[in-house]
């Protein structure tokens, strides 16, 4: 995976893949944490228990026709346009869907103090 100091150093011609650049995860997972997590009333922390319902909301950033359809099949209204544009593919996974970039993006955000990562009791 690319970073944005590693861009320099591509042909000029070549056409830049936001989903080459870790940077571009990081912010999703960042505001998706953001906006799902729970803050703890001690710390004022937000708090995101565990990582596979973290890849289970990113899926449906990600697939935005998927939200709509479960959104309806709940019978609420939400003002979301489905597209078949998929931004960043995920992989079907034993637990539901997956990206192996978590790894990585995970500790790039609690490298920058963005992010806390703590393991759970397993």
């Amino acid at each position: 995976m690319k970073s944005i100091s590693s861009v320099g150093l591509m042909p000029a011609g070549q056409m830049l893949v936001a989903d080459d650049f870790v940077e571009f995860h990081a912010c999703r997972l960042l505001l998706l944490l953001t906006g799902c997590g729970v803050r703890k009333r001690d710390t004022g922390d937000v708090v995101l228990s565990g990582m596979t319902k973290m890849a289970k909301l990113d899926f449906f950033v990600r697939y935005p026709a998927f939200f709509a359809r479960a959104v309806s099949h709940l019978g609420l209204e939400v003002d979301v346009e489905p597209s078949a544009a998929v931004e960043s593919r995920m992989i079907r996974f034993h637990y539901g869907p997956w990206d192996k970039r978590y790894n990585q993006v995970l500790p790039y955000l609690q490298a920058r103090g963005l992010a806390v990562v703590e393991p759970s009791g397993r």
